[in-house]
C-alpha cells in the first residue's frame, strides 16, 4: 500500500496514454522514489540530478498517502495556477473527484516546489491510511481495485491535461 499505490497509478498514466496512442504536447515522465522514509535521499538526488530542467517542468505530482478512494487533487501554486486546475477537475465530475484543496503532501517533491514549480498529491478517503502504514497489513491487498482505478483515472486527467497546455502552469 505505502508506495505500491502511488507507483501504481502514476504507471497506469503512462500505460494508458500509450495504450491509447494519446500524446501531450508536453512529455509525462513517471518517477519511482526510493529511500522518502530515510531522509528523503531518492527524490533528493534525482533533484539534483535533473534541476537543470526546473525551467521546463509544468508540475510535480506525489502519491504517497494512500490510493483509496480519490475525491480529487490537493495543489499549491500560484493563483493562476489554481484556476487551471479548478478548471481541469471539472472534467472529473462523473465520478465525483473534483475537488481541488489548497495544500500539498509531497516530501519527495518538496525540492522542486522550493524552486516555485507546482505541486499536487492525491485528495483521497485515507482516514485508515496509518491503520496499516508500516505495519504487517501495509500490503497492496488492502486497497480496493475499483479505488485505485478512479484514482489512476485522476491522476491521468491531470497529468495529461497539465502536460497538453500550450504553455507551463503559472509560477
Amino acid at each position: 500500500m505505502d508506495d505500491g499505490g502511488g507507483a501504481m497509478i502514476s504507471w497506469t498514466v503512462l500505460s494508458l496514454l500509450h495504450a491509447l496512442n494519446i500524446r501531450a504536447r508536453r512529455a509525462i515522465r513517471c518517477v519511482l522514489w526510493s529511500c522518502e522514509e530515510f531522509g528523503g535521499i531518492g527524490g533528493k538526488q534525482y533533484f539534483d540530478a535533473h534541476k537543470s530542467e526546473v525551467s521546463s517542468m509544468s508540475i510535480v505530482m506525489e502519491s504517497d498517502y494512500g490510493v483509496f478512494h480519490p475525491y480529487g487533487l490537493r495543489f499549491l501554486g500560484s493563483t493562476e495556477a489554481q484556476q487551471i486546475i479548478q478548471s481541469i477537475s471539472k472534467q472529473l465530475s462523473s465520478i465525483n473527484a473534483t475537488q481541488a484543496l489548497l495544500g500539498n503532501d509531497g516530501t519527495d517533491i518538496a525540492p522542486w516546489m522550493e524552486h516555485g514549480i507546482p505541486g499536487a498529491s492525491l485528495l483521497n478517503n485515507n482516514w485508515d491510511y496509518f491503520a496499516y502504514h508500516h505495519s504487517r497489513g501495509d500490503t497492496m491487498n488492502v486497497l480496493n481495485s475499483t479505488d485505485v482505478d478512479l484514482a489512476a483515472a485522476v491522476w491521468a486527467v491531470y497529468a495529461y491535461s497539465i502536460a497538453d497546455l500550450d504553455h507551463l502552469l503559472p509560477r
